[in-house]
């Protein structure tokens, strides 16, 4: 078309995304007709007025909806490379080192790898973050669902929290699952870096998903906004805050919210749902009200506090995942699951919460709110659960019934037999077709031989 160019931008980084065509176009002097102007929302008379959406964030529907979808694709990303890694190192053996975690059946055998606790410390809690992140996607769903039937009524209410949640899901969730995907790899020891791995060819694929649909560390400060303002609708109206944001309404008083302290007494005490979600609304009620306090200062600039938000947004976050784990134990009980798969799936809920509260154990320390003997209390309850998790990784990931043509991985396929496939794989490699590689014959062989017949 005349005044119209189109084109393509070239490769992506790492090879990935290289099935989808990514491109530009470009309108020079190039008329649009009026009726292909996208007005669902705003839109522009015949005469050339300008009119508004009913609501300003109305078009964040449609960002809604994807990023939810996101929220459900990380985990189901993360699962097949936990998948992966899960097969494997339990098919692979090293060394013959006593672990507590034994194979009975075969004593003389090398060790599992996933008998190994630096392994399990590093594998199970990513089982639990995709089964945290699934809940999540499950909550965002619903939330969705709901918003839209709202919004057909011409009802509002709930669209900024939708928007918020989504925003902060987003960013979280998958910087969890492209950080856990590489993680996956470095698990696999050496033959994790094979392209026949699998791992790769996922990683380069998802990876992208940290920076398209909003950067994550910039979409950060949506959510972060909007629990500003939850601060707002707490001072004048509590019962307005929202179900996620109701926190907030415990750092109005700021006498009894700073003498909080965590009830842990013993160990068990840290797998109370009720424990893990007060550490959880501590934390960001915490991070709010000081970004309140330091918001209202006029001589401090906005994207000056950009660090502050990211903290923020991911400790709001991930109170909105162990939420959503530890309700969806409850909706498995609920809807009458065996009493074994409760039990598991609760032990799931426990270790994302308590792992996540680990990782980030000096937002809890900053204010004393836990204390040493409780950190090493935590340490341990962690620990136990990685070995109650233990017998039941495999069949975890197994079911998501990933089909071996999706994995792609010659280690990570259902039979177990990495390494005839990894060799099969290998063999029919191009390098592997011929004796000798290309231009041997005219370039090498001569200089290998201009002084006579090689003596190896």
């Amino acid at each position: 078309l005349p005044g119209v160019q189109v084109g393509d931008i070239g490769p992506k980084a790492y090879g990935g995304f290289a099935k989808i065509d990514n491109g530009f176009v470009r309108f020079n002097k190039y008329g649009i007709p009026r009726e292909n102007m996208l007005m669902r929302f705003a839109k522009v008379t015949r005469d050339g007025q300008y009119i508004k959406p009913p609501h300003s964030k109305l078009a964040y529907g449609s960002m809604v909806l994807l990023r939810s979808h996101m929220v459900r694709g990380a985990s189901l990303t993360l699962a097949r490379a936990a998948t992966i890694a899960t097969r494997y190192t339990t098919v692979r053996r090293q060394f013959n080192v006593p672990t507590s975690r034994r194979d009975t059946e075969n004593p003389a055998l090398e060790t599992q790898v996933i008998n190994y606790p630096m392994v399990q410390s590093r594998l199970f809690p990513m089982i639990a973050q995709v089964y945290a992140i699934l809940a999540a996607g499950n909550t965002m769903r619903d939330m969705y669902e709901s918003m839209l039937s709202e919004l057909m009524k011409g009802d509002m209410t709930s669209l900024a929290e939708v928007h918020a949640i989504s925003s902060g899901l987003k960013s979280t969730c998958t910087t969890f699952a492209a950080t856990g995907v590489e993680d996956c790899r470095k698990i696999m020891g050496g033959h994790g870096y094979s392209y026949y791995s699998g791992i790769s060819h996922i990683w380069s694929t998802y990876v992208p998903s940290n920076t398209y649909e909003g950067d994550n560390f910039l979409l950060t400060q949506q959510s972060a906004r909007y629990l500003l303002k939850q601060i707002k609708v707490a001072t004048t109206d509590p019962e307005k805050v929202t179900p996620f944001s109701k926190y907030v309404i415990k750092t109005l008083d700021q006498d009894t919210f700073t003498a909080e302290r965590c009830a842990v007494k013993s160990g068990d005490d840290w797998l109370k749902p009720e424990v893990q979600l007060a550490a959880f609304e501590h934390r960001a009620g915490r991070l709010v009200g000081e970004l309140a306090v330091v918001a209202m200062d006029q001589d401090v600039v906005w994207s000056d506090l950009n660090l502050e938000c990211w903290r923020l947004c991911h400790a709001h976050s991930q109170y909105v995942l162990a939420k959503s784990a530890i309700d969806g134990v409850g909706r498995a009980q609920a809807e009458g699951l065996s009493a074994g798969t409760v039990t598991v799936l609760k032990r799931l809920s426990d270790l994302f919460a308590l792992h996540t509260i680990q990782a980030s154990l000096g937002d809890f320390l900053e204010d004393y709110f836990v204390s040493p003997a409780q950190c090493q209390s935590l340490r341990q309850q962690i620990k136990s659960l990685q070995e109650q998790i233990a017998d039941d990784a495999v069949t975890l990931m197994d079911a998501f019934d990933f089909p071996d043509h999706y994995l792609k991985s010659a280690l990570g396929s259902y039979d177990g037999n990495a390494y005839q496939r990894l060799w099969d794989c290998a063999q029919k490699a191009d390098i592997n077709q011929r004796e000798v590689v290309d231009g041997y014959e005219e370039y090498i062989r001569p200089i290998l031989h201009q002084h006579g017949p090689a003596k190896l």
